[in-house]
């Protein structure tokens, strides 16, 4: 599939000879440290990135194509250069008749009608790792997808996208090995076992995930609704090699467990509409596991993940919005069924835990976004603040950018995880707190 790939890149560049062309890019210069209260800070980086674009469409406008690459270096901080296989960012053809759109080829999709974070948009996988999360150069990932829009009336389409393989969510996996012999009580406990990543190389595992979307727009609000039948990004857990044998009071445990992905299914549903000076935006969306029972103990529960935005400008010059979003884990309470003792399946449920952020089963988190300009919008400041009610942590993600020139930008801003419960999204990142200044060249 590697090799069809690199023919498919080549056949772009081979039509850009047929067509007007538009030649873009970014260069940049980022970075990075580590904020720590006992040190101050620690040079975390320094990554020179470029990013060129190129497009084209024929004269007739029914055939263009979007090919874009990115490359980074990391001279200070631990050396890195990109993998060659994720130098090719976008590289997709479109067909574009009266009625209906046909995309072929590696890109990014977006659904949804919540700014950040909607529960709709699952079709594309993202790198968790990244130090800031907007960042979207490194946060967001393309994947190679065919996609079909067909316009039946003008204010209502249907979107299908089929995505043939399998591109995880990148996340830092912490591995375990035990290889011990201890005594609980009567019991005996003989443990070599092992929980370690597994890597699925780029167009290696086939997913054949299927991805729906019917949109519907007017002057009193906009719609969206979708179904998803795909193979989730977000990891589950593969314990099929974890083996325990009982003889007597000695337990034996062996094998190794790995990160597992499963099929699920994702119904959504998303509005927005104005009242007013407010622009009120929603999405919902349930996702049905193979563990509906919630009884499995490596399978995430079925979930229902909601967001609600209330978006309004001020004087024409700050933007802001608040969002309020519940996540919350059907089935929680069941019993765990599992083939482990009592003391092993605890520990295998801390270890899963720490992954599958569905404890506890009910989570609120309010987000408020201001952004304003001064300077003749040469001056943008921005910020993001996140707080988890249900686990009392908070980010800060505050921003500015200074407009150079029309090509040149410098930004800065910072990462700030304050709190929260070691299980959940805020507090499992309270170690990466984090500032950056970046200097962006476009053409």
């Amino acid at each position: 599939m590697k090799k069809l790939a690199l023919i498919f890149v080549f056949n772009l560049f081979s039509l850009s000879s047929l067509m007007p062309l538009d030649f873009d890019g970014i260069f940049q210069v980022d970075y990075y440290g580590l904020i720590d209260p006992s040190t101050f800070y620690e040079s975390e980086r320094i990554r020179i990135t470029v990013v060129p674009e190129l497009k084209g469409k024929s004269k007739s406008k029914v055939v263009d194509f979007h090919l874009s690459g990115i490359f980074y270096l990391q001279p200070v901080g631990e050396p890195q250069v990109i993998d060659l296989e994720r130098i090719i960012r976008e590289a997709y053809l479109g067909f574009h008749y009266s009625i209906f759109d046909i995309n072929l080829g590696q890109k990014f999709v977006n659904w949804g009608k919540v700014d950040i974070l909607s529960p709709l948009n699952v079709v594309n996988h993202s790198d968790t790792t990244v130090l800031s999360t907007d960042n979207l150069l490194e946060a967001s990932l393309p994947d190679l997808l065919t996609q079909i829009q067909i316009y039946p009336l003008d204010n209502f389409n249907i979107e299908i996208i089929y995505v043939p393989f399998l591109q995880p969510n990148i996340y830092e996996i912490e591995e375990i090995r035990i290889e011990q012999t201890f005594t609980l009580g009567t019991q005996q406990y003989n443990v070599d076992a092992a929980f370690i990543d597994r890597e699925i190389p780029l167009f290696s595992e086939w997913a054949h995930s299927l991805y729906v979307a019917a949109n519907y727009t007017s002057y009193l609000f906009d719609l969206i609704v979708s179904y998803s039948y795909y193979v989730d990004n977000n990891l589950d857990f593969d314990l099929s090699e974890i083996k325990e044998t009982i003889v007597g009071t000695t337990h034996t445990i062996t094998g190794t467990a790995y990160p597992g992905y499963n099929r699920v299914h994702n119904i959504g549903l998303g509005v927005s509409f104005y009242v007013g000076n407010l622009l009120f935006s929603a999405d919902s969306a349930m996702k049905i596991t193979r563990d509906w029972e919630g009884s499995v103990i490596e399978i995430k529960n079925s979930e229902l993940f909601s967001a609600l935005q209330v978006e309004r400008m001020f004087r024409n010059r700050v933007r802001g919005h608040l969002n309020l979003y519940h996540h919350y884990v059907f089935n929680y309470d069941t019993p765990i069924k599992s083939p482990y003792s009592p003391l092993i399946q605890n520990y295998i449920l801390v270890v899963v835990d720490d992954y599958l952020l569905q404890k506890p089963h009910s989570q609120f988190y309010f987000l408020l976004h201001l952004d304003t300009h001064f300077f003749r919008e040469k001056l943008l400041l921005g910020a993001n603040f996140i707080y988890g009610y249900t686990e009392k942590g908070y980010y800060l993600v505050p921003r500015v950018t200074y407009k150079v020139s029309d090509h040149i930008n410098l930004s800065a801003g910072a990462d700030i995880w304050m709190k929260g419960d070691i299980e959940s999204f805020l507090g499992r990142n309270e170690s990466r707190d984090n500032f950056f200044i970046r200097a962006q060249y476009a053409w």
